[in-house]
């Protein structure tokens, strides 16, 4: 696949599935597009691509990868991932779904980042907590939210874009 990209700016890949509703992921992906000016490359079904079929060219550029798995009853996994230089994450939001799956898949990636604190232990030293996020253009811009019991680290799409922009650049032995 040819995408016409500038190459003057920071390029992500993010794949995940698209034939199930993803509002989490959409999300993410906004706010790495516009609040962090990265270009977003997206992959998997239901856009039309998949990993191993993007460019080369554009595969060497990219900044960090990111797999999201976000609130779906689909075990969808990227293939490809060892065509890759970059840093490559995962976000599992539904380990416990699904913890068989996610546990098998994690080895592939240098960080993994998991909603789920109960279900952390799944991942071992690759292991990342990322709360599920909140979309501030749905919900009101609010930076967090007060404590509550299901809630207690609930910030913004912006925040967890934030997190998921320094674990890019943690060293890939992490």
């Amino acid at each position: 696949m040819n995408v016409n990209l500038s190459e003057h700016s920071d390029l992500v890949l993010v794949a995940y599935d698209q034939t199930d509703t993803q509002g989490v992921a959409d999300s993410v992906v906004k706010y790495l597009r516009r609040d962090h000016g990265y270009q977003v490359v997206v992959c998997g079904p239901g856009h039309g691509v998949e990993l191993h079929q993007i460019d080369d060219g554009v595969r060497t550029r990219a900044r960090f990868f990111l797999e999201l798995d976000a609130v779906s009853g689909v075990l969808y996994h990227a293939q490809g991932l060892e065509l890759l230089s970059c840093p490559k994450l995962a976000w599992f939001v539904d380990s416990h779904k699904k913890p068989h799956f996610h546990h098998e898949i994690a080895r592939e990636f240098d960080v993994v980042f998991f909603a789920m604190w109960a279900w952390g232990g799944l991942f071992g030293e690759r292991g990342r907590w990322l709360p599920v996020h909140f979309d501030a253009d749905w919900f009101g811009a609010h930076d967090r939210c007060y404590r509550a019991p299901s809630a207690s680290a609930c910030r913004s799409s912006f925040a967890r874009s934030n997190d998921v922009r320094h674990a890019s650049s943690l060293p890939s032995h992490l």
